[in-house]
């Protein structure tokens, strides 16, 4: 549903291909590049560089990223105005059009419809298997 509100219909295929493949290969590369990092590197390293991923991926989400939902029930004539970058990072603008935005509830509920989707589960399942740590077996005493 948000790749809807984003993209157009010719668009999607390829976006969701891009966004799965990141979804797929995530649990993989992540520990098998920490695991070189603790290799070579006291084992906070691989935690700051985290930090610093996470605080780099806010900053460029704040700065660019622009907002993702559009009603394309709404005629392009009728669409709120965007207002300034300042008023959509802190949501006036979003307050002043919520006449024409989804009531809380609908918001839940798309996400909740969102996870119901067949194909949305079974990918949060299967990245949670993945995901999962094992246990290590511990070798057996003699005596």
């Amino acid at each position: 549903m948000f790749i809807q509100d984003i993209f157009f219909f010719h668009e999607r295929a390829r976006k969701i291909n891009i966004w799965s493949s990141f979804i797929i290969v995530s649990p993989y590369v992540g520990p098998l590049l920490t695991a070189f990092m603790i290799e070579t590197q006291r084992w906070q390293i691989p935690f700051w560089v985290y930090f610093a991923m996470n605080g780099v991926a806010m900053v460029l989400v704040i700065g660019w990223l622009q907002e993702t939902y559009y009603d394309r029930t709404i005629p392009a004539g009728e669409q709120p105005a965007k207002g300034s970058r300042i008023e959509r990072l802190v949501g006036t603008a979003q307050f002043k059009s919520r006449h024409l935005r989804n009531t809380f509830g609908q918001a839940c509920w798309r996400t909740v419809s969102v996870i119901l989707k067949p194909i949305v589960f079974i990918s949060c399942l299967f990245y949670a298997f993945v995901s999962l740590p094992f246990p290590i077996a511990r070798p057996r005493s003699l005596t």
